[in-house]
């Protein structure tokens, strides 16, 4: 059983590294602490179809920790579908695995930016709005990027993760605010009853 000082420890569960860094990120952020990090490899077809297919694993693997302080974080791009779209078919795949679906009183965290991370990543770090209906990778600028191909500058995950903890809602981004609000939901978990 996990004392109630102690901090929530996350598995994240990623389509890339730009994800991976942005939500290990939003976790120190929010004081919690990444034990874990699974990303999709590269080169495989579709990082989307493989956090569907590993999603079973990792929540039958966390339903087994939930007395223990954990919580499994999922990170998929909402693409064309969005949030809603997202939750439906990851659910579907559960259920279809024999499991029950994410239920809220779980300490699983559903990330859908859309129509991808370059999304929240453009808003937080300087206001600039793309609609959730357009593709947003080719906007994000050059100069946010590393040289490691597929991450942020340091300075640019700073700037991020400063303006996420001001929770700036655009009514635009319905999105952001549905990650806000997994990440509020996990500190109410959390809370002595």
């Amino acid at each position: 059983m996990a004392k109630k000082n102690e901090p929530l420890r996350i598995t994240l569960l990623c389509e890339d590294r730009m994800q991976e860094q942005f939500f290990a990120a939003i976790c120190e952020e929010e004081g919690w602490q990444v034990l874990d990090r699974r990303v999709a490899p590269k080169g495989v077809r579709s990082a989307e179809q493989w956090v569907r297919e590993q999603l079973p694993t990792w929540v039958l693997q966390y339903r087994k920790w939930r007395r223990e302080n954990r919580a499994l974080m999922v990170g998929i791009d909402g693409d064309k579908v969005g949030v809603p779209g997202r939750r439906d078919s990851l659910n579907a795949r559960l259920r279809g695995q024999g499991q029950a679906a994410m239920d809220p009183g779980e300490a699983i965290a559903l990330m859908v930016p859309t129509w991808s991370i370059e999304t929240w990543i453009l808003y937080l770090h300087h206001g600039e709005l793309v609609p959730e209906s357009e593709q947003s990778k080719d906007f994000l600028p050059a100069r946010l990027r590393a040289q490691e191909h597929g991450t942020l500058t340091r300075q640019a995950m700073r700037n991020v993760q400063s303006a996420w903890s001001r929770r700036e809602v655009h009514p635009d981004l319905p999105s952001l605010e549905a990650g806000w609000a997994e990440c509020r939901r996990l500190q109410l978990l959390r809370a002595p009853a």
